[in-house]
């Protein structure tokens, strides 16, 4: 057993890989093995999704950091996903919770090959919360890379999810997305809709967050369009709302 320091007060075991495939083996011959990866699969889905919250906080950094130390149990589980009965869902529970991590490590590519394996793997028939949360991070890994078709896809398929779920903070978070994709294709107009139906209803979820991305985002297209005094108080707005957001989780 190897011990592994993850910082000055916490530390982690692992085997030594030779270690672990002679267990695995060991596992698999007393026909055990899918048993232990099912609870491996479970564990880190609780696991990501206790943690999801910090991915977008002032924890930002720790939930980086305890990414880094599991991704590689992250991927194991989603790999054992694709062949295994009944494991769709948390497989998108799993993607779901973790997807912000791989563009911050110049893994897009590798977020949206397992994003788009776990959305094939349940398909849209089975709509859940899980699904929604998945469709809106392929979408906006789609956006990063550029692919606005795929993009514009994915998410009017999250939106629509989300909107039978009655979930305003989740569509407020797709409707800027889909704002962002309408903007990089030149639709001003589409875009300044979608931005201010997402600022209207980050408010009525009271998610500031959420509102100072769009103000910013309507900021900017003023500033396109070279409307510098409608630009500088939606910008103002945002940056109000920003720090209050900072302010709020130092505090906590």
């Amino acid at each position: 057993v190897v011990v592994e320091r993850m910082g000055a007060e916490r530390v982690r075991y692992r085997l030594l890989e030779t270690s672990r495939q002679f267990a695995e083996q060991k596992l698999n011959a007393a026909g055990e093995g899918e048993a232990e990866r099912r609870r491996h699969l479970e564990y880190f889905v609780a696991w990501a999704a206790a943690r999801e919250p910090l991915a977008v906080g002032p924890q930002r950094g720790q939930w980086l950091a305890d990414m880094g130390w599991e991704h590689q149990n992250v991927l194991a589980a989603l790999e054992w996903c694709d062949g295994a009965t009944g494991a769709a869902e948390q497989a998108l529970r799993l993607v779901a919770a973790v997807w912000r991590y791989w563009p911050t490590r110049g893994l897009s590519a590798l977020g949206r090959e397992r994003l788009t394996q776990a959305l094939k793997g349940q398909g849209a028939e089975a709509p859940t919360p899980a699904r929604a949360r998945a469709l809106s991070g392929a979408g906006r890994l789609a956006l990063r890379q550029g692919a606005l078709a795929e993009a514009l896809a994915l998410l009017d398929e999250s939106l629509s999810l989300y909107r039978r779920f009655g979930d305003r903070r989740g569509m407020a978070r797709v409707l800027n997305n889909l704002g962002l994709v309408c903007s990089q294709q030149g639709d001003h107009d589409r875009a300044r809709e979608h931005f201010e139906e997402s600022l209207a209803l980050a408010r009525e979820a009271a998610d500031r967050r959420g509102a100072s991305m769009c103000l910013n985002n309507l900021a900017e297209l003023s500033r396109e369009r070279g409307d510098f005094n409608a630009a500088r108080p939606l910008f103002e707005e945002a940056l109000a709302e920003g720090r209050a957001v900072v302010l709020v989780g130092l505090e906590q």
